[in-house]
């Protein structure tokens, strides 16, 4: 097993093997939320794992989800109706020092996600930065 820099844990070979385990053979809710309303879903975007998401959402995961936070706000104070992350915000540098996954963005915007096109990591190249001009979306 191996450690990124953000700290989530990965074996890329057996994630989807896992995975479809978890929902094909125990029956796992692809929906399921942890208690500040992240879904596995939310999980694949901030990995940048388009597999992994077209697979749950073949299986019914709800690509329009919202957490109960939002990122860059006080984790003790929930988000105000229908402003939480996004699936799609999870994919665009969701926290400081963390990757942007343009394609994944993209492909989740396609699919229905709603996005915010803010970005807290570093390297941020949306709009919503003063010193980016362009945006890969």
């Amino acid at each position: 097993m191996q450690q990124d820099f953000q700290g989530s844990n990965f074996l890329p070979e057996g994630r989807m093997e896992t995975i479809r385990y978890l929902v094909e053979d125990i029956g796992a809710d692809v929906n399921a939320k942890d208690d500040k309303g992240y879904s596995i879903l939310h999980g694949a975007a901030f990995i940048g794992r388009n597999d992994v998401i077209l697979y749950l959402v073949a299986h019914g995961a709800d690509v329009a989800v919202r957490a109960n936070q939002i990122s860059n706000g006080p984790s003790t104070q929930p988000a105000k109706p229908g402003q939480g992350d996004t699936v799609a915000d999870m994919a665009n540098g969701w926290i400081e020092k963390t990757l942007q996954f343009p394609e994944t963005v993209a492909l989740l915007m396609k699919m229905g996600s709603p996005f915010s096109n803010t970005c807290w990591a570093s390297v941020c190249v949306n709009p919503t930065r003063p010193d980016k001009k362009v945006s890969p979306y």
